[in-house]
């Protein structure tokens, strides 16, 4: 591949500044470019209408049972408090003790 100049490569681009155009016209330019792309974006997300897939999917969806998560027992909840606690009061002496506060 031949090596090219900044000159080439900005007139291929298209970056190059004219003297012609004024911030309006690239401000509308920039506008019309974010409502294409919000349009591509609208269209990508709608569903299409084929009813055979969408029966099926419904049919797959009731026969799969709904995994609920279980509840924590009350116990539960307080031996988990309490270990928190206790690993919390030992991280807090152990950084006391290497610090040379019981000395």
């Amino acid at each position: 591949m031949a090596e090219q100049t900044d000159e080439e490569i900005i007139k291929e681009v298209g970056l190059e500044a004219s003297s012609d155009t004024n911030e309006d016209e690239l401000l509308e330019e920039l506008t019309a470019d974010d409502d294409l792309e919000e349009q591509n974006n609208n269209q990508d997300n709608i569903p299409e209408n084929d009813d055979s897939s969408n029966d099926k999917e419904n049919e797959d969806n009731k026969q799969e049972p709904s995994e609920v998560q279980k509840k924590q027992s009350k116990i539960q909840k307080i031996l988990i408090a309490v270990v928190a606690f206790l690993l919390f009061i030992l991280t807090i002496g152990t950084i006391l003790y290497f610090l040379g506060f019981f000395d």
